[in-house]
């Protein structure tokens, strides 16, 4: 079930991305370390702004999602329950939620997320770059526009 995420959701949330979140970089070279959202005050503002959705089943959070406007922010699924397109249903659920038109970011790298969202109908619109633990990454904004 995909619900609003609810206040006493936050550790497992918070669990969800900090054992995920590195998986982002998996084409990029380097040696980078797992770091909790508490540790950025960027991220945390972000968090707190976001509208954020989660995947329930048997009492356990599977994943999340969260945006801001039409900006897909947040997309993450625990390593221990990938392969049940619970990441697929999640951005689907966030996509009709926004009105079938929605802008995502993600680590140019990354071929697998990159033909995910290309496969639900974003496309590239814009390429730069940002820093992430010392090191310059290539990102890539997508955007899909309402049918």
């Amino acid at each position: 079930m995909i619900r609003l995420m609810q206040s006493g959701d936050i550790e497992d949330v918070h669990a969800i991305y900090l054992a995920s979140h590195l998986d982002e970089y998996v084409g990029e070279h380097g040696q980078f370390r797992p770091r909790p959202i508490a540790e950025n005050p960027k991220l945390g503002v972000l968090f707190d702004h976001s509208v954020m959705h989660v995947f329930e089943e048997q009492r356990l959070i599977k994943g999340f999602v969260g945006y801001i406007g039409d900006h897909i922010i947040w997309l993450y699924v625990h390593p221990d329950y990938r392969g049940q397109k619970i990441g697929k249903r999640l951005i689907t659920h966030a996509i009709n939620e926004l009105g079938g038109k929605a802008t995502i970011t993600i680590v140019k790298s990354n071929r697998i997320a990159m033909a995910c969202y290309r496969n639900l109908g974003f496309s590239g619109v814009d390429e730069f770059e940002f820093e992430f633990q010392q090191q310059m990454i290539k990102a890539l904004r997508m955007e899909r526009t309402a049918t």
